[in-house]
């Protein structure tokens, strides 16, 4: 399969290897007779222009859309679609960075120029997309200023100037509606209103559960990414809520969802009539930042029991430990037992940690202490311990030992030679008296 790209001095006929779909963004990648790497880009269906590059840039548009977007194999009858444009203009590099300098704010044309910030400066694109959110919120066009925003966390994600006006009043139900609005992503809307068969599948789903119709859609979207199964199902989702009650449907729903996703969804849809499970809640569970991982005892205990309580009490047990480790490292070991004094069933973990409030201000108890907290995987407060521990007990040999080991393995190298150096002359004056 070829294509002909050409300028105002020459022409060259490139070989198609494979097309990639990103957002509105479409990619033929494509390679010449001497073997160099073109990429020819298209905004929704239209030719942009053509890049060619051996070495992408990390974190560049075309290194993103190859690392996470939609691969298709050469001949599709989307590349035949894209290929009644041909041939295919190359304009230069040079002429490209030029529209960045006349640009008035139009969120389409920096959308555009950002899929080649392979030689356009990344931070020129996110000053255009700041310059349309300002010029449409100074017009009062809410709903513009917002989208502007979604497009720039979607090209550089977590800008502070990002965080800052997403959090302003005048966004909150923006916010709300825009944020599980599937149409947003092209993938995601031809699967689910234009691709026939994808379309005629989740529409029945949607209405209706059948088992041989999930499965043909399911060998369908097994060809896409994560994030566009996820959110083609969520779409579903909020069409027909009983879909959750459906076991296959809910398996893969929350096997291809991100952490946040797979919390989120369980808060808004559970109980189900079903079992979660285990593996794939402790790997998503294990992925959540600290904060949530301790807000799930701190502050929704109700919500996270009604989570866990078809589990078995070791599985309980697995799954509330790490969250007990992390929040150990910041909170105090008698609040920490109170959160799990509140949970309705025994563990182990409550025995330990009464005994760890126990041997807490009792310094002949430090070394014990020390050990309960490597158990829980907090070598900092176990340091602390066993430095007490010494300063009771300077002959405690093995104190000694435990302490710089600890050291070591948290890159305290000048204070473990320290306590080495204690330790080495302490044996020595020992073994003077034997």
């Amino acid at each position: 399969m070829k294509c002909t790209l050409y300028t105002q001095k020459k022409q060259a006929t490139l070989v198609i290897s494979k097309l990639i779909l990103f957002y509105q963004c479409k990619i033929i990648c494509a390679k010449g007779n001497t073997g160099a790497q073109y990429y020819l880009i298209f905004h929704r269906d239209r030719y942009i222009n053509a890049i060619k590059t051996d070495h992408l840039k990390p974190e560049s548009f075309l290194f993103r859309a190859i690392e996470q977007g939609m691969t298709i194999h050469r001949a599709h009858p989307i590349v035949y679609d894209l290929l009644k444009q041909s041939p295919f203009a190359w304009t230069s590099a040079r002429q490209v960075k030029k529209k960045t300098h006349r640009l008035q704010p139009d969120m389409e044309q920096v959308t555009i120029l950002s899929y080649f910030d392979q030689y356009i400066a990344p931070k020129t694109i996110i000053e255009l997309y700041q310059n349309c959110f300002r010029s449409f919120k100074r017009e009062g066009q809410l709903q513009k200023a917002y989208q502007s925003l979604v497009h720039l966390n979607r090209y550089q994600p977590n800008l502070t100037f990002y965080q800052d006006m997403i959090a302003a009043v005048e966004f909150q139900n923006y916010h709300t509606e825009q944020s599980t609005d599937s149409v947003t992503d092209p993938i995601v809307f031809a699967l689910t209103m234009k691709e026939n068969d994808s379309a005629r599948l989740t529409s029945q789903l949607s209405s209706s559960w059948n088992t041989d119709e999930w499965h043909q859609l399911w060998l369908l979207l097994q060809n896409y990414p994560s994030r566009v199964i996820f959110t083609t199902l969520e779409h579903m989702l909020r069409q027909n809520e009983s879909l959750i009650q459906e076991p296959p449907f809910t398996e893969v729903l929350l096997s291809q969802a991100t952490a946040k996703q797979f919390f989120n969804t369980l808060k808004k849809q559970s109980p189900f009539s079903h079992l979660i499970n285990f593996d794939l809640f402790k790997q998503q569970l294990d992925a959540l930042t600290v904060q949530r991982k301790i807000s799930l005892l701190k502050n929704k205990p109700n919500y996270f029991i009604n989570l866990i309580q078809n589990f078995s009490m070791h599985e309980k047990e697995q799954l509330i430990k790490p969250i007990v480790n992390v929040a150990l490292q910041t909170e105090s070991i008698p609040l920490v037992k109170q959160w799990l004094q509140d949970l309705p069933f025994n563990i182990s973990l409550k025995e330990q940690l009464a005994t760890m409030e126990r041997f807490e201000q009792d310094e002949l108890h430090q070394k014990e202490l020390a050990n309960l907290y490597i158990e829980f995987n907090n070598p900092l407060h176990a340091i602390e311990c066993l430095k007490w521990s010494l300063a009771i007990d300077t002959d405690d040999l093995s104190c000694y030992k435990q302490l710089i080991e600890l050291l070591r393995s948290t890159n305290q190298e000048q204070e473990a030679d320290v306590y080495q150096n204690q330790l080495i002359h302490l044996a020595r004056f020992r073994s003077l008296f034997r």
